[in-house]
């Protein structure tokens, strides 16, 4: 499997493009998906709709206390996936990563080629990612970054101001 399927594969459109409210997730493991907690606070937390491929489902929202601090939302579906994909730590300024989610202009999916411009911080002191060359749109949210250079998930995006 090339890595445009393994990601095609492991994401999830969240809500519609239809609704002002969407964006990404991705499994991390069989039934997990991860996704920002923005792309979720307007449904019903119980009945989130998400689509894989062509397989319309619902997630459930996992409570977590830091879930709105760090716009982060863990969400169980009865939509299995055998194709997780795992985070780890390591990028560094000029990697080159590619990003796979459900944008305005292409709700159907489409990947996005970056650089990593180098690291920042939030006013929490959270870590981010800054890139350069390529253009992350409404629906991004959410989506894994593949470190080219690595060969790993590095992180989701998540819009900042």
């Amino acid at each position: 499997m090339d890595l445009h399927e393994i990601l095609v594969k492991s994401t999830v459109r969240i809500g519609s493009p239809n609704l002002f409210t969407h964006g990404t997730g991705f499994y991390i493991d069989e039934e997990t998906i991860i996704t920002c907690y923005h792309c979720i606070q307007e449904f019903n937390l119980s009945k989130i709709p998400i689509k894989k491929g062509d397989k319309d489902g619902e997630a459930v929202y996992f409570e977590s206390p830091y879930s709105i601090e760090y716009d982060i939302a863990l969400l169980k579906t009865e939509l299995k996936n055998k194709n997780a994909l795992f985070l780890q730590e390591g990028i560094e300024p000029n990697d080159s990563v590619v990003i796979y989610g459900y944008s305005d202009e292409n709700p159907n999916g489409d990947s996005v080629g970056l650089e990593c411009e180098g690291l920042s911080f939030d006013a929490n002191e959270n870590e981010l990612i800054k890139f350069r060359n390529g253009k992350i749109r409404k629906g991004h949210s959410g989506s894994p970054i593949f470190n080219l250079n690595s060969g790993s998930i590095v992180g989701l995006i998540k819009e900042t101001s």
